[in-house]
């Protein structure tokens, strides 16, 4: 499977914000009264949003810094903080392996 990094363009960024996940991923879902909020959102430089592509089929999103944290974590160690999503129909298909195409990326940076 060949999968690439790219700069998270507007369409791209568009369909992020109109995902649903059903329960129990629901979890995930954006608000639908904010979408242009949101590809906003996706689009500031500042927040780092790339897309993930299957050969040239946009499967996800990945964004490094401060989007990829959690509420509840410890940030006090210095490292790069990393949040990722899978579009919601290809969740439980064992696609794992877009988080090691994630990684190998930042080690080319």
């Amino acid at each position: 499977m060949f999968l690439s990094i790219q700069q998270l363009d507007e369409i791209n960024a568009r369909a992020c914000a109109l995902w649903h996940y059903e329960a129990p991923l629901n979890f995930y879902n954006l608000n639908p009264d904010e979408i242009e909020q949101n590809v906003q959102y996706f689009l500031d430089p500042q927040n780092n949003f790339y897309g993930i592509f299957e050969k040239l089929e946009f499967i996800g999103f990945c964004s490094f810094g401060e989007d990829g944290q959690v509420d509840g974590g410890n940030y006090s160690a210095l490292a790069l903080d990393i949040g990722m999503g899978i579009r919601p129909d290809l969740t439980g298909q064992d696609r794992g392996n877009y988080g090691s195409c994630v990684l190998s990326v930042l080690n080319l940076w």
